[in-house]
């Protein structure tokens, strides 16, 4: 047997839901589709924690500023919301951008390309 799902059911904090998504949060809430939720913004900044290498964040799923050392990695992009991570950048290769954890780099700086054969920005 199906039983349908009222929308309030599977998203709390929701007040509308197109599809399998929320579009309409309650107020001082917004979707995160990264984990399909309504999330609480907070209004303070005092209160807020951001996470690790941002110095700036609206929620602590978004950062708004990397800090120093670190640069912004996009992992979900819906309509005019972006949701943004900061991850630490390598400082031990020329011209990289990514390494991995052997210190292997896996994306260069704008505008060089990874040269897979000796693992060099060129």
């Amino acid at each position: 047997m199906i039983e349908c799902l009222s929308c309030q059911s599977q998203f709390t904090n929701c007040i509308r839901c197109d599809m399998n998504n929320c579009s309409i949060c309650n107020y001082g809430y917004q979707y995160c589709g990264y984990n399909r939720k309504c999330m609480e913004v907070i209004m303070d900044p005092k209160l807020l924690t951001c996470a690790e290498g941002c110095d700036n964040c609206i929620y602590t799923l978004s950062c708004e500023k990397c800090s120093e050392g670190y640069h912004e990695v996009v992992y979900q992009q819906a309509g005019v919301y972006r949701y943004v991570k900061c991850k630490k950048s390598c400082t031990t290769i020329n011209r990289c951008l990514d390494c991995d954890k052997n210190n292997i780099c896996t994306s260069c700086k704008h505008p060089y390309y990874l040269d897979r054969e000796n693992n060099q920005c060129r």
